[in-house]
């Protein structure tokens, strides 16, 4: 969105509670503000990974799914994900319709099946079907002049829980798996990816560590705070801090 690398703009990783990420500095010049400069009506639907979205005339987007997330609110690590704009579409077409996908999150078979499981929400309720949506209707308008719209999807992400029917489409028998599958810490597959452990939140908001797990990794529990922490450390040692350039030197103008 900028052109620029990131040990350029400073935004090099991600927090554990995704709101408190450094977002892209103000002074970074984005490919839809030239746009909007040139005379384009810019707009956006659905998750951009961009923080935080700017420089849109039309906006319609979440953050993603979210399947660290059981509550939509509360929890240490921020609010959930999928965000205000589909929580109040979703809740105009069926009230309470938004609180009853976090609702299936904390029954036993989310855990259970690492978050495997069919979504509450029909077809025509789910975050995607919303996301393709918007885009749909900003294209059927009439437009005065050039416009550029910019669309991303939550999905394929965690968690994985298809609408009906789209669960029942493949059999599972017809599938092929890779031979990548093995367990985490086979030696003759690259460090980085013999497994990772996941972080999910529990119903109390601890993160409980889930999946694969590496060598460096301990099964059991593991508090917010401290998996922070260490996602923190594990950052900095393979980064380094992120650098913070004088304001001078950032204000280039191509």
């Amino acid at each position: 969105m900028t052109g620029r690398y990131t040990h350029q703009h400073g935004v090099r990783h991600m927090e554990t509670v995704i709101d408190r990420t450094p977002g892209l500095p103000d002074w970074e010049v984005t490919i839809q503000r030239r746009l909007q400069l040139a005379g384009y009506h810019t707009a956006a639907f659905g998750k951009i990974h961009m923080m935080p979205d700017r420089d849109f005339n039309t906006m319609r987007t979440c953050g993603g799914k979210g399947a660290r997330w059981t509550h939509s609110t509360g929890l240490e690590i921020g609010p959930g994900p999928l965000g205000p704009d589909y929580a109040h579409w979703l809740e105009s077409k069926r009230p309470g319709a938004y609180e009853e996908i976090y609702a299936q999150r904390r029954q036993p078979e989310y855990r259970e099946h690492h978050t495997a499981i069919v979504n509450v929400r029909s077809l025509e309720e789910y975050v995607d079907y919303w996301i393709a949506e918007n885009p749909i209707d900003f294209l059927r308008r009439d437009h005065d002049r050039p416009f550029f719209a910019w669309c991303g999807f939550c999905g394929p992400h965690g968690p994985m829980d298809p609408p009906e029917p789209y669960h029942e489409l493949y059999s599972l028998n017809d599938i092929p798996l890779p031979d990548t599958r093995t367990a985490a810490g086979d030696p003759h597959k690259p460090p980085w990816s013999r497994g990772s452990a996941r972080a999910f939140a529990g119903p109390d908001g601890e993160a409980v560590w889930v999946g694969p797990l590496n060598s460096r990794t301990a099964p059991g529990t593991a508090s917010t705070e401290s998996a922070r922490a260490a996602g923190r450390a594990a950052r900095l040692q393979t980064l380094g801090p992120p650098p913070r350039l004088p304001r001078d030197r950032c204000s280039q103008r191509w």
